[in-house]
């Protein structure tokens, strides 16, 4: 009888077991999921090669110059040269309401501001960070590989 008691409860607990990792698995399984800041933003595929020898992009060949492109992106792009080697490379779609036809972000002048004059975000040129609200998501970014001896960008996603 004790060891049919012993028996039970053995079963028990491997019943409790199996339930106890199936409810765990199913409790990360949904907080594994991946999220994205950008779930509003119009997803585009960035493909661009930038010769900052050409007359457009020779601003880029100093550190603290910028650049607007407007064939690529969702609303074309901001590539700031950040450090020596070192450049990003922001959409100009502003992320408080990107598909506002009227939102354009631009440099604001003798700044490291980027500003929305359509609904008022302020970023930082500097990191996409937003400074001034109603905004609360920071720049939408791309990847950017520097080509030195060529002076060749090619930013993607």
């Amino acid at each position: 009888m004790l060891i049919e008691k012993l028996s039970m409860k053995k079963k028990y607990q491997r019943y409790f077991f199996i339930v106890f990792l199936l409810l765990l698995g199913g409790t990360t399984t949904f907080s594994c999921k991946k999220s994205s800041l950008y779930t509003n933003f119009p997803s585009v595929t960035v493909n661009k090669y930038v010769y900052m020898n050409l007359p457009p992009y020779n601003t880029l060949q100093v550190v603290g110059n910028y650049a607007y492109i407007s064939d690529a992106g969702y609303r074309g792009l901001i590539v700031y040269h950040r450090s020596i080697d070192e450049f990003v490379a922001y959409d100009r779609g502003c992320t408080y309401d990107p598909t506002n036809a009227n939102s354009l972000l631009e440099v604001v002048s003798g700044g490291l501001t980027i500003k929305d004059n359509h609904c008022g975000s302020t970023f930082s040129l500097v990191d996409g960070s937003v400074s001034g609200s109603p905004a609360t998501i920071p720049l939408k970014t791309y990847r950017v590989d520097y080509d030195q001896p060529n002076q060749k960008l090619y930013i993607y996603n």
